[in-house]
């Protein structure tokens, strides 16, 4: 009986000790650190384009897991028509670009909830159709003064164990932009948002966003943005935001 226990024993041993290499397997990196091409970071830079809500809103480092789904329905919808929007495709958005499950539900007045604190709804989720239609009952709250266009200047880039690293400089606009931009309109430009905010520290004043100027301005004045990408399924995949100071 000793004999058979003991067999039986090793053979539920060696059967552990199988599945637990197993696993690590799976989460093995390869080590590999290299140049990124210039298409890759063409790619990433357009990329970090469409990312840039999130630097006026939570105008804060992150990691994509730390946000909340309200943040990521703001950033999903953000200059886009909301009235009659499917939630399909915000939820299609948020996967593709950050990973994120996205939950359905009624989205916050942008400058309500980040300026006021109140928590005023621009539009609702209608459970029915599955689609977004407008709050009739949202008060125009007649504040300016809460966007600011970004316009992002190239620094350095890397590929490291799965990951793709773009650092980039960042200029602001002050906060009179209001959602739409072409190249007659003139700003004040600032290295950080709250700055731009606050409206004071500008480093260059009275310019276009597509003026060469901006190219021009002292990188020691800047700040830069650190943003890290996993590809998936074809896709670059946000992971995580810095800001250095």
């Amino acid at each position: 009986m000793k004999k058979k226990t003991l067999i039986l024993f090793l053979l539920l041993s060696i059967f552990l000790i199988g599945c637990g290499k197993q696993e690590e397997e799976v989460v093995e990196e390869t080590n590999e650190i290299r140049e990124l091409k210039q298409e890759e970071i063409d790619d990433l830079l357009a990329r970090i384009d469409s990312l840039r809500y999130f630097d006026i809103n939570p105008a804060k480092s992150f990691k994509t897991t730390e946000l909340t789904n309200q943040e990521v329905l703001q950033w999903a919808s953000y200059g886009k028509d909301m009235n009659k929007m499917k939630f399909s495709e915000l939820e299609k958005r948020a996967k593709e670009y950050l990973n994120f499950s996205l939950e359905a539900e009624d989205l916050l007045c942008m400058t309500h909830s980040n300026i006021l604190g109140s928590s005023d709804y621009t539009y609702l989720y209608n459970v029915s159709t599955k689609s977004y239609e407008k709050n009739k009952n949202h008060t125009s709250h007649k504040i300016t003064g809460y966007y600011s266009y970004v316009v992002n200047r190239y620094k350095e880039s890397k590929y490291e164990n799965g990951d793709y690293i773009i650092k980039v400089y960042k200029l602001f606009s002050d906060t009179s932009f209001t959602g739409s931009i072409n190249n007659q309109m003139t700003f004040n430009w600032y290295a950080s948002y709250n700055d731009a905010k606050k409206g004071t520290k500008a480093v260059l004043k009275n310019e276009t966003a597509y003026s060469n100027n901006l190219k021009k301005v002292n990188e020691k004045s800047l700040n830069t943005y650190t943003y890290t990408f996993r590809l998936k399924d074809g896709n670059y995949v946000l992971k995580s935001y810095v800001i250095e100071q």
